[in-house]
């Protein structure tokens, strides 16, 4: 009887066991078969981009920065297009610096960025004169455009201007004029500055 017991006992763990593997099984299949629906979809993806020509056999080597983005594209399964986008023009928005001339009006600053503020010594520039000096940066090209505004307190006296002009590489000068019909200036000069290669 104590036998006939365990048996029975033994033969109600036996189907447990095979439900459990059968549910095990079901789950990697279902697994497996979607796995396999992905990479269709990425073959049948790849084939549309062979015959759309949006490919390219190889990585541009005059690029360093590249930015992986995608793309919303009705025409393929997935709905977006892999792109690469060269990020270099986008380095003037984070290679910043700041800089703050010494001595005079006309000593030269350095400062090797693509943005930033140049900050003049207190400037007694005269009305209706100019003055320049030199901007020594080492990523300035002599085909760079080069963009500047003018911050100055509105309690100072005259009218600053900021103008730019010889641009080389590695340099350029950067013009401080005084609009002002009679007065002096007579605070610092904030030059803010963009370089665009």
């Amino acid at each position: 009887m104590k036998e006939y017991g365990i048996n029975t006992l033994e033969s109600a763990k036996a189907p447990s066991k095979i439900v459990a593997f059968l549910f095990i099984t079901r789950i990697f299949c279902i697994l497996y078969c979607i796995d396999l629906i992905f990479i269709t979809m990425d073959i049948l993806n790849f084939i549309s981009w062979i015959k759309a020509g949006n490919y390219r056999t190889t990585l541009p080597t005059d690029v360093t920065n590249l930015i992986a983005v995608g793309a919303k594209d009705p025409n393929r399964d997935d709905s977006y297009l892999a792109l690469a986008v060269n990020a270099a023009p986008l380095q003037t928005l984070y290679r910043t610096a700041n800089v703050t001339q010494l001595t005079s009006i006309t000593t030269a600053v350095t400062v090797d960025a693509l943005n930033g503020v140049i900050t003049t010594v207190s400037s007694t520039l005269a009305a209706d004169t100019k003055t320049s000096f030199i901007v020594n940066n080492d990523l300035v090209t002599a085909a760079s455009r080069i963009l500047v505004s003018v911050q100055y307190d509105d309690l100072a006296t005259g009218i600053p201007v900021a103008s730019v002009d010889k641009i080389i590489a590695g340099k350029f000068n950067l013009v401080i004029s005084n609009a002002a019909g009679v007065d002096a200036l007579n605070n610092v000069v904030k030059v803010h500055y963009i370089i665009l290669n």
